[in-house]
């Protein structure tokens, strides 16, 4: 498939749509098979960890399909990027949009990057439609 020139950050909303076929898995799927490049912050690794060990302790899946799910989710970016450097700024961001530290770190890194941003989650779409991100 032909790749567009949009750079795309990815947060967990997105990633869990497409990994649960959601209502807009096509729409996110699309997106990331023909974006030039995708980029998350590294603690993606642990927000799917914390995700998938959830549904294993609620005995919803086994621990052998969260492996393999974090795996299909993890090939499905192009780039991580450490957080460390931006943590003053979610912390300051976070106080002034009133959301975690955690959950701006994505929002943050798209406007370093000057990427789109990829969220199933309003308010982190007004967020970075509020700080002039394109939103996918």
């Amino acid at each position: 498939m032909k790749r567009m020139s949009d750079t795309i950050v990815v947060d967990l909303s997105a990633i869990l749509e497409l990994i649960f076929g959601g209502q807009n898995a096509n729409g996110v799927k699309l997106w990331l098979e023909t974006a030039a490049l995708t980029y998350a912050a590294d603690q993606l690794y642990i927000e799917l960890a914390d995700h998938f060990r959830e549904l294993v302790i609620k005995e919803k899946i086994k621990t052998r399909t969260a492996i393999e799910a974090c795996e299909t989710a993890h090939k499905l970016i192009d780039h991580y990027v450490s957080i460390s450097p931006l943590w003053q700024e979610a912390l300051f961001e976070s106080l002034k949009y009133r959301i975690t530290a955690r959950e701006i770190i994505p929002i943050i890194l798209a406007r370093k990057l000057n990427a789109g941003y990829m969220t199933q989650v309003d308010q982190k779409r007004y967020i970075a439609e509020s700080m002039g991100i394109k939103v996918y």
